[in-house]
């Protein structure tokens, strides 16, 4: 069963264009998703799973950036306040809380990860 939780980040209505902080959203990026995913062409990540600068060059990073905490495997151990948690099992790494505010300075960040890829 697939379930889709869309959360209002900007207080209800549509998404503004460059609303969050990159600086603090590649902060984030560094101390909680570097566990997992490649950041900034560093070492690290897990070979299974995509770099930023993957995530940044799909044609919905936006999207998939924004509604991360509910794909797999992040619904597990990432919390959003006010948004309900899958199951009351516990977390299968340490648990992270994120914003709706931090999950636009990530997009943001995901956005300065796009432009130096496609100069490259």
């Amino acid at each position: 069963m697939l379930l889709v939780l869309l959360v209002p980040l900007d207080g209800g209505g549509a998404q503004a264009e460059d609303t969050g902080d990159p600086v603090r959203g590649g902060e984030i990026a560094r101390r909680h998703c570097a566990r997992c995913h490649v950041v900034d062409n560093r070492f690290g990540g897990i070979g299974s799973t995509p770099s930023f600068r993957i995530l940044a060059t799909v044609a919905d990073s936006e999207a998939r950036m924004r509604s991360f905490f509910a794909r797999r495997p992040h619904p597990s151990f990432v919390r959003v306040p006010g948004v309900a948690r899958w199951t009351d099992l516990p977390a299968n790494a340490t648990e992270i809380t994120i914003t709706p505010e931090q999950i636009e300075d990530l997009v943001a960040f995901t956005r300065t990860v796009a432009a130096k890829a496609k100069r490259n």
